[in-house]
């Protein structure tokens, strides 16, 4: 069956330079996608692929990315997905219901894009010494923040505050809009692994292994605790533990409330790719040694993939794993394979409160799946 596919019709508008932030600013000047007559080969997943894997094919939408240019960091912010590449520093931000451009702008100042972050009624960019405020519907640039310590990570924002981790070790909270530093709390050193916000409290990895929980209203430190190695990568949460994988080649679960130890288990080499929680299991990939099933409460193992992929959506009974060239669906308690869809050049997946899921591609392509 011949199947449609729709693709938005990018048109930009240059527009002037915003104040004097040297920022270029377009928007999609159509307001609607127009149908693709023939279905391109080269389509990150096909609409049949999608139904094998027990979705459909909600929209298809593509921001021109590159090998020289990719896209660094992708945000779903309620009814926008905020699309960054570093390199050019393009800020793309699409409506999550339709797939349409709702705009794009280009920051043009020195340093890191990190991720996107929703913040009143603005999306806050940050770079490692400067916040950027835009206008959630036009993208515009309102305001540009001098940080006070030099960031090392994006923000998360609990009650309109937004806390930062930073390159000597301290995580802060700001009031961007009034220009107050909050509070702050300073770890031992430099904070890369990315901050996880959960239920208002803000979990903490740095570079000498320590890790904590922090309170996101006032800074008061809930828990802390070390590994022997750093912690590059942001730690997973279910609702009993917290995971955390350590370059000291262990993946540590520890309690929720207190941060009392459950167990621990060593993999034979550095662990710097995040964790996953879903369901009953944790699933942790490994460089070199493709990824592992854990049982959450015990940490004894269940099952293993020889080949490199990454876990992005699960409950008790199956997980969703995401490769370049396909995405899966395995039991959860056995590994076996329950259904499988072919990708094309797959960069990332991110799982969608609804169930849904949404692709990006190597080429700038993006795509939203839901379930059927």
């Amino acid at each position: 069956m011949k199947s449609l596919l729709f693709r938005s019709l990018i048109v930009f508008s240059m527009l002037g330079l915003v104040a004097c932030q040297s920022t270029k600013t377009s928007k999609a000047n159509e307001p609607t996608s127009k149908a693709v007559t023939a279905q391109r080969s080269d389509l990150l997943i096909t609409p049949q692929a999608a139904v094998d894997l027990g979705y459909s094919l909600n929209w298809l939408q593509h921001v021109k990315a590159t090998n020289s240019d990719p896209i660094t960091g992708v945000s779903v912010l309620g009814d926008k997905i905020v699309v960054i590449q570093e390199k050019s520093k393009t800020v793309t931000a699409l409506n999550t219901d339709s797939g349409k451009q709702l705009w794009k702008v280009k920051i043009d100042r020195k340093g890191v894009l990190y991720k996107a972050a929703k913040l009143g009624n603005d999306i806050l960019i940050n770079s490692e010494v400067e916040a950027f405020l835009l206008n959630e519907q036009t993208g515009q640039i309102e305001d540009i923040i001098q940080l006070p310590h030099v960031a090392s990570t994006s923000a998360v924002v609990v009650d309109n505050q937004a806390i930062f981790g930073t390159i000597n070790g301290r995580i802060y909270s700001m009031d961007l809009h009034r220009k107050i530093e909050h509070w702050g709390y300073k770890f031992r050193k430099e904070i890369k692994a990315e901050l996880k916000e959960i239920e208002g409290s803000v979990l903490v990895g740095d570079m000498q292994g320590v890790y904590g929980k922090v309170s996101g209203r006032d800074g008061t430190l809930l828990f802390i605790g070390k590994t022997f190695g750093p912690i590059v990568s942001q730690p997973a949460v279910n609702d009993l533990s917290i995971f955390v994988a350590s370059e000291d080649q262990f993946l540590y679960a520890i309690k929720r409330t207190d941060g009392t130890e459950q167990w621990k288990l060593p993999f034979g080499t550095a662990l710097t790719y995040a964790p996953q929680a879903f369901g009953l299991s944790v699933y942790l990939p490994v460089d070199g040694d493709g990824m592992y099933a854990l049982d959450a409460l015990s940490g004894e193992i269940l099952w293993k993939k020889e080949v490199p992929m990454t876990a992005v959506a699960g409950d008790d009974d199956s997980v969703t794993v995401a490769q370049t060239r396909g995405i899966r669906i395995l039991d959860a308690k056995s590994g076996d394979e329950l259904a499988v869809a072919m990708t094309n050049k797959l960069r990332n997946a991110i799982s969608l409160d609804n169930g849904g899921l949404l692709l990006i591609g190597a080429d700038g392509d993006i795509v939203r799946l839901s379930q059927r």
